[in-house]
Parts: C-alpha cells; sequence; structure tokens
C-alpha cells in the first residue's frame, strides 16, 4: 500500500523543465505587484528612482491588464488630504473672481457646479469612490502652467514637464468636452480643491466638524501661487466668486472659480 501510494505520487510530479516554465510566470506576476507601489514610494516631486521608473515601465502594460497599478497613497500608512475637483459649467463666461459684483442678480442664474466626489448626490458608495478615484487620479497627474526659472534651466526636469503637461492637458479637455455633453455649457472651468486633515483640538475641543467649508483650500495651477483657503461658502459667495484666482490659466474656454455651493460642504 505504502509503495503504491510513492508510485502514484512520483507519477504526478512536474519535470524540472515544466517547473521553470511555471516558475517564470510566477515572477513576472509576483514583480508586477512589487513595481507599482515600489516605484510610488521612491519618487519624490520631480521624478522617480531610475530603477523603479524601469521595472515599472517595463512592467507595466501587464500590470494594467491585471489591474494592479492600485494608488497606495489613500489610507496607508498615514492618509493625507482628501482633492476633490470642482467643475463649474455656464453658457456666458464669467468676470474674474477678483471682479466682485455689486448686485446678485448680474450673475448668470446657469451656472452648474459639480463637486467630485459628492457623499450626498452620489450613491451607491461605489460611484462616490468612482468619483473619488478620478478626482485623486486628477491630482496626481497635474503638472503646472509653467515651470520656475531656477527648474527650467534643467533639461531632464523640463522634459519631464513637457510630457507631463501634455498628459493634463489632454485629460482637463477630456474631461471639459465630457462636461459640455452632458450639460450643453459652453464655458468650463475645473478647479483642483484640497481637504486639509484637521487638528484633534480643532474637532474634539473646538467642534468643528470635519465637513466644514474653512478645512477645503483652491489649489493653484502655478507654482508661484499658495492655496487660497476659502472663508465661507454662502450662496452669495458663489454668486460673488469671492475665492482667489489662479493666473496664466492657458484654457481659453475657462470661467472663473466659484465657492461651494451649501449643498457640496460635504464629501
Amino acid at each position: 500500500m505504502t509503495d503504491f501510494k510513492a508510485t502514484t505520487a512520483k507519477e504526478f510530479r512536474l519535470s524540472r523543465r515544466w517547473q521553470w516554465l511555471l516558475l517564470v510566470p510566477v515572477m513576472v506576476h509576483l514583480l508586477a505587484v512589487f513595481s507599482e507601489p515600489f516605484h510610488f514610494f521612491s519618487r519624490s516631486d520631480v521624478q522617480s528612482a531610475p530603477d523603479a521608473t524601469l521595472l515599472r515601465n517595463w512592467l507595466h502594460p501587464y500590470s494594467q491588464w491585471m489591474y494592479l497599478d492600485h494608488g497606495y497613497f489613500f489610507f496607508a500608512p498615514n492618509p493625507g488630504p482628501g482633492h476633490l475637483l470642482r467643475i463649474s459649467a455656464s453658457d456666458d463666461p464669467l468676470p474674474p473672481a477678483a471682479e466682485h459684483r455689486s448686485h446678485e442678480d448680474e450673475v448668470t442664474s446657469d451656472l452648474i457646479v459639480l463637486l467630485l466626489p459628492d457623499r450626498k448626490s452620489q450613491f451607491p458608495r461605489l460611484l462616490y469612490h468612482r468619483y473619488f478615484m478620478l478626482s485623486e487620479f486628477y491630482y496626481n497627474r497635474y503638472a503646472p502652467y509653467e515651470l520656475t526659472p531656477e527648474l527650467s534651466r534643467d533639461p531632464v526636469l523640463m522634459q519631464n514637464w513637457k510630457s507631463d503637461r501634455k498628459l493634463y492637458t489632454k485629460i482637463q479637455q477630456s474631461i471639459i468636452s465630457h462636461t459640455k455633453n452632458k450639460t450643453g455649457k459652453t464655458f468650463v472651468r475645473l478647479d483642483r480643491l484640497e481637504r486639509a486633515l484637521p487638528e484633534r483640538a480643532s474637532i474634539l475641543k473646538q467642534g468643528i466638524r470635519l465637513t466644514d467649508p474653512q478645512w477645503i483650500s483652491v489649489l493653484p495651477e502655478t507654482m508661484s501661487e499658495s492655496p487660497s483657503i476659502q472663508p465661507q461658502t454662502s450662496a452669495s459667495s458663489v454668486r460673488n466668486g469671492t475665492e482667489e484666482q489662479p493666473i496664466n490659466n492657458e484654457n481659453a474656454e475657462a470661467i472663473p472659480a466659484q465657492a461651494l455651493p451649501q449643498k457640496d460642504r460635504g464629501r
């Protein structure tokens, strides 16, 4: 009986050749799983580690096919600030935000402001998560309108910036075209927003809610600007356009940024 089991087990043992043939795709798959987080954690604000970039570029088609190129920044080890995408659409161009209006009826009434993600209007939760991933993807692909004179002297950084800016502009135009088709509006403006993580004292001692608009700031489109914190999100601020505006915006179809409406305060 024992001899029969040993003989049977030996018959089904793979040859060394087949073991190596199966080992190769397993190793490739494990490298693909490793390459995406390795590339993510080895990058800086201006470039990534050459070896991580080489490995990732070689395995990226397979990673995309197997859906292994996930984001690794949202939840661990330390979650950072959240990023939202605000889409403003209108039939008529609006004046720059610095030009405050004295009468609310001077502002066009056809303004549509969409916030991605918005947990109140996007249901079920999976739909909200889709928009959440889209807004973070848009944020991660950001490339400034232009480089500072110091950075532009570096040919490697300049070349990387040109390719990143080209991709970022394509994503912008894709979202703008989709918004025009959906809303039928002529002018579209995209604004990157950031929701900062509040301090513990602000929540526990002062009682400020996580959804309070004071944690939201408008991110600039150029390297020379700093984010502008929104002081309020009342209906009057939406109509008056009280936010500081990014300069040097190359999108001729853009309309000025508008403050978040009351219903879009929460994420």
